[in-house]
């Protein structure tokens, strides 16, 4: 293959100046499949060469998502549709492909784009409106947004806050471990206002403080037994 690049090379440099000829001449329907046989060829170039380099370390299998990514910034194209996005949001949706292969998860769109963009929620919410995703996929992009280096310490009880998926975006974006949030399903705290009520505490802000209090060390404790959260509302009221 190696021996083609040269004539390939040309045949790039051939197809740029139809398509500029096409664009001076009011085509611009005709530049269009002109611009997408250039692409082809680009990604043709990048492909074997960094396969060639990739096999040296055994890593031929990041072929694909490495022409992927430089032809997009070859092109442009990148970007044109996420300008937020820069030199260090692609290494990190790198870090993510390799970590979403190492635990064995599906790809996921939405993740990756999350990837692409940094950390600032209002960041999230301006390229949300400016592509018109659905409330559901701006919730995510802004939930992942809001990632800290403190995510990979409770990864269940991150999960309990936000959610199985956006923990999971948060905890592969961060390079954590995600295998305790692997078939685990997100537990209902077991204590209501109304026992709160009936021990003696009259309705109001002290009954939402004590559950949130109560709701903390449950998650603190890794999501104890019922029985455990009883005796965390007994110590609560002893010490009131």
């Amino acid at each position: 293959m190696t021996r083609h690049i040269p004539w390939i090379v040309t045949a790039i440099i051939g197809v740029v100046a139809l398509t500029v000829v096409a664009i001076s001449r009011g085509e611009s329907v005709n530049a269009l499949w002109i611009v997408g046989l250039m692409s082809f060829l680009i990604g043709i170039v990048i492909a074997q060469q960094g396969a060639v380099q990739l096999a040296q370390f055994g890593a031929e299998f990041y072929t694909i998502n490495l022409t992927g990514r430089l032809s997009m910034r070859e092109l442009g194209v990148l970007q044109e549709i996420l300008p937020e996005s820069g030199a260090r949001e692609v290494d990190q949706l790198a870090r993510l492909v390799a970590a979403e292969r190492d635990a064995a998860l599906a790809p996921d769109a939405m993740r990756r784009m999350a990837a692409l963009l940094p950390p600032i929620v209002p960041v999230a919410e301006a390229v949300a409106a400016r592509l018109r995703l659905s409330r559901a996929q701006r919730d995510r992009l802004t939930c992942v947004a809001r990632r800290d280096t403190e995510d990979a310490g409770h990864p269940r009880g991150l999960a309990y806050s936000v959610g199985i998926e956006c923990a999971l975006d948060r905890l592969l974006l961060a390079g954590a471990d995600t295998s305790p949030l692997k078939g685990w399903e997100v537990p209902v705290f077991p204590l209501k206002g109304g026992e709160i009520v009936a021990r003696g505490v009259a309705r109001g802000p002290e009954v939402a403080r004590l559950l949130q209090a109560i709701e903390r060390r449950w998650i603190d404790e890794h999501f104890p037994s019922r029985a455990r959260v009883v005796e965390m509302l007994d110590e609560s009221l002893h010490d009131g």
